[in-house]
């Protein structure tokens, strides 16, 4: 019988394992006739096979034979580790690696000293991130293994790898904190937040570490000595400017948080960029909500609420505020309402979300003729479902 060569017999176990019942049938009988030879050879992938596709039948009970049961105990990651890009593709394969990771994270294998085979976690991070955005919470313990792993080995991945491992497992840890004050969880945040920065100074880090302090601790002394420092070493960092001012209003201040904000507005002055823009509409529009909390009149609120329009029209929240305090102060300024909604549906040409907006806030105030001109105006440019559903909602019934 013709021995098969070492290319022959990878080309074999990539059948076997790709998934498709037409490439695993081929596999099977192209593998038949070599069992005896071959088995041994891709001993690896064979007990692969058999863990990921237990209800083959004759040819996996073959399988099991030789090989044996799987034992997570005999098997370091890393031989599985390539065959597992390929695996990780199908999301019903991921409990099985659930199931030993708790085996593979207490294990420390000699592989692990090999530079060259390091960068696999931070690999088979990157196919669940990029195929599955949104992964289950019973999946997020696969996350953290893989992302534990790929800092550990950070220096044998590039900059730009280290830093996306670093701080997308701080954001991981800072999404899903322990119930409880956990000291290891504590000194990892902080340590990862500064590690995170080292790699790639940028002002996220101190952002997270300031936030860090703030929600968890719930120290706003401290969050705001850290918010403060963050600002000095990168005045530009809008953000810190936000969190300034909420932590000021927290505290009943109004005056400094209203400060706060006038000092990202001139910040933003000298920057005559889209993101400028959208920052600068954004703070208009907090100082508006804040002065229509703490002012006696809204006077003050209204006009700055023009200003948040000003620089972003389409910014639907500010929109239907404002349209809100004209319909209570005056219910004759349709037009002027109107006109909010027409320059927000003007400046959102690629969604129908101005116009849901227009519609809705007429129905809200029971103009209901007035909302069905609106939506079929709407339909014209979209054929949006929403639009059909109201419209037939809101037809007079013969």
């Amino acid at each position: 019988m013709e021995t098969l060569q070492p290319e022959e017999i990878e080309h074999l176990g990539n059948l076997l394992l790709s998934g498709d019942p037409t490439n695993i049938a081929l596999g099977q009988t192209l593998l038949q006739p070599h069992q005896a030879t071959v088995l041994p050879q891709m001993k690896q992938r064979a007990t692969l096979f058999a863990l990921l596709y237990p209800k083959e039948t004759a040819f996996q009970t073959a399988l099991v034979a030789h090989c044996g049961p799987f034992d997570p105990t005999k098997h370091p990651f890393y031989p599985f580790a390539k065959v597992w890009e390929r695996v990780f593709y199908r999301p019903h394969n991921w409990s099985v690696l659930l199931k030993h990771l708790p085996h593979w994270e207490r294990q420390s294998a000699d592989w692990e000293l090999d530079p060259a085979r390091q960068p696999i976690y931070f690999q088979l991070y990157q196919i669940l991130q990029q195929q599955y955005q949104s992964l289950e919470a019973t999946y997020h313990p696969l996350l953290f293994f893989l992302l534990r792993k790929a800092v550990t080995f950070s220096s044998q991945l590039s900059t730009s790898n280290a830093y996306v491992a670093c701080w997308d497992l701080v954001r991981l840890l800072h999404q899903h904190p322990p119930a409880s004050t956990d000291e290891h969880y504590v000194a990892e945040v902080l340590q990862l937040d500064d590690q995170a920065h080292s790699i790639r100074p940028n002002p996220d880090p101190f952002y997270y570490k300031a936030s860090f302090y703030e929600t968890f601790f719930q120290d706003p002394i401290k969050a705001k000595q850290l918010y403060e420092a963050g600002l000095e070493k990168y005045p530009h960092y809008i953000p810190f400017v936000e969190a300034l001012a909420e932590l000021a209003l927290a505290q009943d201040q109004y005056a400094e948080s209203v400060d706060w904000l006038k000092s990202g507005i001139q910040q933003l002055e000298t920057h005559d960029t889209p993101i400028a823009d959208y920052q600068m509409g954004n703070l208009y529009w907090r100082w508006a909500q804040i002065a229509l909390l703490y002012e006696t009149t809204t006077e003050k609120s209204m006009a700055l609420y023009q200003k948040a329009l000003a620089v972003r029209p389409h910014l639907l929240p500010a929109v239907k505020e404002l349209a809100t305090l004209l319909w209570r102060q005056d219910q004759t300024a349709v037009e002027a309402i109107d006109d909010l909604f027409k320059m927000a549906v003007k400046y959102l040409p690629r969604t129908p979300t101005g116009y849901k907006a227009w519609g809705a806030f007429w129905e809200q105030q029971g103009r209901k003729e007035k909302a069905l001109h609106i939506y079929e105006e709407a339909v014209e440019a979209y054929a949006h479902a929403f639009f059909f559903k109201r419209i037939e909602a809101l037809k007079p019934q013969p």
